[in-house]
C-alpha cells in the first residue's frame, strides 16, 4: 500500500479543490488536486526513467512550497525514499547526516546543487533541478500522462529524516509507509482534520495529512525559520484571501501572531513545545469561539497526546508542581512512566520486568510509548540502545521526556529527562518544567527556566522581569532549594520552533555569570 493511494481517491472525488497555496516573488500560486498529481506522477516517471529504482534514496533540498510536496510526492509515487534535511543547521550537521545514508540522486534548487562541491556524498549521484537549466544536472520533468502509484510493501521505507539524541549524534528515522498510513490516521483523527478545510501552514509535515483529508493548505507567507516573528499583515492577507479556518503551528508562532490582529480562525492546534496554560487561556480569550488544542508528540511519535483546551480544565492545579497538562493519549497509542533512568540502556526485559519498572499513579518516571505510529528504530540501529526498549515482541519508545498520570489518567509533562535537577540531603529531584510552569503564573511576559549551576539550584530569566516578579519568584522557589537567580538578555531556544530551551547553549551562557 502506497501513501498516494490516499491523494488518488481525493483526486478523483474532488480535482478540481484547489490542494496547495503559496506565496512567491510576490505573486499567489496555487494548484489544484488533478494538477498536483499530474506534475506528481510527471516528476515519478522523469526519476524513474533515470534509472532510479524502488528503495533508492533521494535527497531533496527544496524551499518548502509546492514544488517541494510535487517532488516528494513524486519519490514517493515511484517507490523512493525522499531524504530531508534542515538546511538551518549547517554544513559540517548535513555532512554527519549523508554519512549514514546511502544516496542515489539528489533534487535541489541551483543554490543547494553548490553543496555538491562541499559535502563528498552529493557528488557522484544523479542530479536534478526543477528550474530550466542548471549545469551538470538533469531537469525534472513536471508533466506526463497520469499512472497508479508504484505498489510497495507496507514496510518498505517511505521517508528518512533527521534527529539528535542525547549525544547529539544525528539518528536516521526511517518512516515505513505503513508507519505514515498509521501516522496519517491518528493525526487527521487528532487535529480534527475535515475534507474542505482550509489550512495555514507553518508546519511543513501536515501538509501531507492535508492532502490526505482532501483539505487545501495554504503555505504561511512569512519566514518559517523565524516562527516567533510572523509577518502579521501578509498573513491576515492570506487568511482573508483564502479564507483561511485553521492552524497547527509552534506556541512561538501564536505568541507572535497575539501581538498583531488575530485572524479569525476556527480551530487552532498547537504543540512541538512547551505550551503553557496562559497561552492556551490568551489564545481562546481573542477567539472565544475557537476550538484550540495542544498536541503532544516528538519526531519518533506524532501524536502522543491532546489537550482540548475549554472552561473545564481545572485551573486550580495549575503551577502546583504539577508541570505541564498534555491531556489524554490518542488511542492509537499506549503510554507508560517508568523509572527514570535516562543515559543508561535498558532492556530486553519481559512483561512482568517491564511491569514491575512502572511507576504507581502520580508518581514522575520517563514517558515511554508504543504503536503503529511509534518509530521501532532508526536507520543501521544507529541510536536504538539510546531510546528502544525491546519488552518479548514488542518494541517502545523513550521520549526522553518526564512525566506521570493523575487520577483521571490525564498525562503531565515535566521536562527533559536529562535536564532534571538532582536530588540533595535538603530537597528531592526537581524537573524543569514543575518550576517553568510556576514562573508562568508569577509573570508569563518573559520566559524563565530552572537549572543547576555552579553546584547550586539557579532560575534563570530575561530581562525585562519587574523586580516585584523576580522576589516574588525567589520567595516561591525556596522551598524548592532554589538559593540564586541570574538574569541574562535572551534565553536561548531550538532553531525550529524557538519555543524549546537550548539548554546547553544556556549553560554555555551561564559560564560567564
Amino acid at each position: 500500500m502506497n501513501l498516494l493511494h490516499h491523494l488518488v481517491k481525493r483526486v478523483a472525488e474532488s480535482p478540481h479543490t484547489i490542494a496547495i497555496c503559496e506565496r512567491n516573488a510576490g505573486r499567489d500560486r496555487s494548484i489544484s488536486y488533478q494538477q498536483l498529481y499530474a506534475q506528481i506522477c510527471g516528476v515519478s516517471r522523469s526519476l524513474s526513467e533515470s534509472g532510479l529504482r524502488k528503495g533508492n534514496q533521494v535527497q531533496l533540498l527544496l524551499p518548502v512550497g509546492i514544488d517541494l510536496y510535487v517532488v516528494l510526492l513524486g519519490c514517493l509515487h515511484a517507490g523512493l525514499v525522499p531524504i530531508l534535511l534542515d538546511p538551518s543547521a549547517g554544513v559540517s550537521r548535513m555532512r554527519q547526516c549523508l554519512k549514514i545514508t546511502e544516496i542515489m540522486a539528489f533534487v535541489g534548487v541551483p543554490k543547494a546543487h553548490l553543496l555538491r562541491f562541499i559535502i563528498p556524498q552529493l557528488r557522484n549521484v544523479r542530479a536534478f533541478c526543477p528550474s530550466p537549466f542548471f549545469p551538470f544536472a538533469k531537469r525534472l520533468k513536471f508533466d506526463g500522462p497520469l499512472f497508479d502509484p508504484s505498489d510497495v510493501k507496507v514496510d518498505a521505507p517511505a521517508l528518512l529524516t533527521f534527529t539528535s539524541g542525547s549525544t547529539g549524534q544525528p539518528k536516521a528515522a526511517v518512516r515505513t509507509h505503513e508507519f505514515l498510513l498509521s501516522q496519517d490516521a491518528a493525526l487527521r483523527k487528532a487535529i480534527l482534520l475535515e475534507k474542505g478545510e482550509v489550512d495555514l501552514i507553518t508546519l511543513p509535515v501536515f501538509v501531507l495529512a492535508n492532502l490526505s483529508a482532501g483539505a487545501t493548505s495554504v503555505i504561511a507567507d512569512t519566514p518559517l525559520a523565524l516562527p516567533g516573528a510572523p509577518d502579521h499583515q501578509s498573513i491576515k492577507r492570506q487568511c482573508d484571501d483564502w479564507k483561511v479556518t485553521r492552524c497547527s503551528a509552534s506556541p512561538a508562532f501564536f505568541e507572535g501572531l497575539m501581538h498583531g490582529d488575530m485572524p479569525q480562525l476556527q480551530k487552532i492546534f498547537t504543540g512541538g513545545a512547551p505550551v503553557f496554560p496562559d497561552l492556551l487561556n490568551r489564545i481562546k480569550t481573542r477567539l472565544p469561539l475557537a476550538q484550540v488544542t495542544a498536541l503532544y508528540g516528538s519526531t519518533e511519535a506524532e501524536p502522543i497526546a491532546d489537550l482540548r483546551w475549554n472552561d473545564e480544565f481545572p485551573q486550580s492545579l495549575i503551577g502546583e508542581e504539577l508541570g505541564l497538562c498534555a491531556g489524554i493519549p490518542v488511542p492509537e497509542v499506549k503510554v507508560k512512566i517508568i523509572a527514570d533512568q535516562w543515559g543508561t540502556s535498558l532492556g530486553p526485559w519481559t512483561e512482568n520486568q517491564f511491569f514491575a519498572q512502572q511507576t504507581p499513579q502520580g508518581q514522575a518516571g520517563e514517558i515511554v510509548v508504543t504503536g503503529k505510529h511509534v518509530l521501532s528504530g532508526y536507520l543501521g540501529g544507529r541510536g536504538d540502545d539510546e531510546t528502544k526498549i525491546r519488552i518479548e515482541n514488542q518494541v517502545w519508545h523513550r521520549t526522553g521526556d518526564a512525566g506521570f498520570f493523575d487520577a483521571v489518567g490525564r498525562l503531565w509533562l515535566l521536562g527533559r529527562c536529562s535536564a532534571k535537577l538532582p536530588a540533595s540531603d535538603d530537597f528531592p529531584i526537581v524537573y524543569p518544567l514543575m518550576i517553568e510552569a510556576i514562573l508562568r503564573t508569577i509573570h508569563s511576559q518573559h520566559r524563565a527556566v530552572a537549572v543547576e549551576h555552579g553546584g547550586k539550584r539557579t532560575w534563570v530569566y530575561e530581562i525585562g522581569w519587574p523586580h516585584s516578579a523576580v522576589a516574588n519568584a525567589s520567595s516561591a522557589l525556596n522551598q524548592y532549594g532554589f538559593t540564586k537567580a541570574v538574569s541574562v538578555s535572551k534565553i536561548p531556544l531550538d532553531q525550529r520552533h524557538q519555543a524549546k530551551v537550548d539548554y546547553v547553549s544556556l549553560h554555555r551562557m551561564l559560564q560567564s555569570h
